[in-house]
């Protein structure tokens, strides 16, 4: 059995607000077996002092394309799947750097137009709801670059207004916001702006949480 201790860091748990500074970490096999605010002791274990650096869960994308290598997705029909999967490998590394950990989804995605009548449904049915905000915004700012028809600019404008009044409604509402990008090709690179966007609406910590923990329940790993 694989034992190791974190010592002395600041750790964001993902379900409080509030820092535990000064903790340490027990970790058993890859699995946190306990966090305290006093030191912990392992005649086994291979102990690391963090410093007092900061340390937290990390962040699931729940709606991530890892062979979209680019953003005409017709286009890829014709590539061959050993030219997708190195593009993939390429895509999941690169988040991986970025401090993202897992992929995966079941919630209903997006939900830019949603209304109040479909939140209280939603809300009743306890589902979950992954915005994917950054993909818009970014196909946005980039729209002269990707050569986008200015009826696909006109629709992005409407979705990126709505799309943070639809994380006001759900959220009000008591619906669990997910964390998704749903980024292509080269549009990949902006991953972490999601959390920039989401700010003008939600606390660091409602958008962190979102990011671990109810990200982790849709994962059924809480």
């Amino acid at each position: 059995m694989s034992t190791i201790i974190l010592h002395d860091c600041v750790m964001f748990d993902g379900h409080s607000p509030e820092l535990l500074d000064g903790a340490d970490v027990l970790i058993e096999d890859r699995e946190i077996k306990e966090i305290s605010n006093r030191p912990l002791k392992s005649a086994s274990a291979q102990e690391i002092n963090l410093g007092g650096r900061f340390l937290m869960p990390g962040p699931i994308d729940a709606h991530f394309h890892a062979y979209a290598a680019h953003v005409n997705l017709a286009s890829l029909d014709d590539w061959p799947m050993s030219l997708l999967s190195q593009h993939a490998r390429t895509h999941l590394e690169a988040a991986r750097q970025r401090g993202f950990t897992t992929y995966g989804m079941r919630s209903i995605e997006h939900a830019n137009l949603i209304d109040k009548q479909k939140v209280e449904l939603v809300a009743q049915r306890g589902a979950y709801v992954v915005p994917t905000l950054v993909t818009y915004d970014t196909l946005g700012k980039m729209r002269k670059e990707l050569d986008l028809p200015a009826s696909n600019i006109a629709k992005l404008k409407e979705i990126q207004t709505a799309g943070l009044t639809s994380i006001v409604l759900c959220k009000a509402a008591g619906i669990k916001l997910g964390f998704g990008t749903d980024l292509l090709g080269i549009l990949h690179a902006q991953q972490c702006r999601e959390f920039l966007i989401r700010h003008e609406v939600l606390s660091p910590f409602d958008i962190l949480h979102s990011a671990t923990v109810v990200n982790a329940e849709t994962l059924n790993q809480q």
